[in-house]
């Protein structure tokens, strides 16, 4: 079987392993891991955030980036331009979020952040504990990696998701660390 094919049979496992939780379950585990985030030291020195606004089964941001608006904290959410480009759009506010042509919440219109930020939160489908992810195959974080490599990436998962390897392309590319309603486990180093 060819990586893309693995690729995507993982991808389904890892949907359906994800729609079976319960919305309890996810709620708490959701607020396990936005704890967790919080307390990292490299979390709360850190000004300038990129950070995925969740949706269904996936781990939620949304206390998450609530939180680091309270707290002043320059956030940027994704907008996937119509070249397949994904920018930093500056959210100041959650009423300004807008669910987009494919039913993700985002920022259609505004402020761009050009700087890379400190810290990037991550969805992914499944996590190896050497750093590796599998999202979802359109490519967009990787190339977001690839342009913003100071980035402390952090990716937050269920417990479920990790996994002991995952199939690897060149174009992959590792987060930092994965907090899970379990645990934090640093990956690598912070470039």
């Amino acid at each position: 079987m060819v990586i893309k094919e693995q690729k995507q049979k993982i991808r389904e496992e890892m949907r359906r392993l994800r729609h079976s939780f319960g919305q309890n379950f996810r709620e708490d585990a959701s607020r396990r891991v936005t704890t967790r985030v919080l307390s990292l030291p490299e979390v709360q020195s850190a000004r300038t955030f990129f950070v995925y606004v969740s949706m269904a089964d996936e781990v939620s941001t949304h206390a998450l980036i609530r939180t680091l608006l309270a707290q002043r904290k320059v956030v940027a959410i994704p907008f996937v331009a119509d070249d397949g480009r994904m920018i930093q759009r500056h959210l100041t506010h959650w009423a300004q979020l807008t669910k987009d042509r494919r039913g993700f919440l985002t920022v259609p219109y505004g402020d761009v952040l050009h700087e890379s930020p400190e810290i990037c939160i991550t969805p992914g489908l499944a996590f190896c504990p050497n750093g590796t992810r599998l999202g979802s195959g359109g490519g967009h974080f990787d190339r977001y990696f690839q342009r913003h490599r100071s980035a402390w990436r952090i990716a937050l998962a269920h417990e479920a998701q990790l996994v002991p390897v995952l199939p690897v392309e060149a174009h992959d590319r590792k987060i930092h660390v994965i907090v899970t309603e379990q645990r934090i486990r640093v990956c690598a180093a912070r470039a």
